[in-house]
């Protein structure tokens, strides 16, 4: 599981990234996209990426049950 923050320097972001990546390894990739902009926009656009959406400040039990969530639904 990657935990990717949405803002990146250069203007690039995180969605960058795991789009690059997952170009890279030639299969989707199962991330967690973690942001201080908790807009329903946002929200919305990470989703349709096909990753799951975590506000800043992370609590560590939201994370904890996203990853277990996501261990059990994916072949890791």
């Amino acid at each position: 599981i990657i935990l990717a923050d949405y803002h990146l320097d250069n203007n690039e972001t995180g969605l960058d990234v795991l789009q690059a990546l997952s170009c890279h390894s030639g299969h989707p990739l199962v991330a967690i996209v973690i942001s201080a902009n908790n807009s329903d926009n946002l929200r919305k656009v990470v989703k349709e990426s096909g990753y799951l959406f975590l506000p800043k400040p992370v609590q560590p039990t939201a994370l904890r049950t996203a990853m277990r969530r996501m261990s059990r639904n994916s072949r890791l």
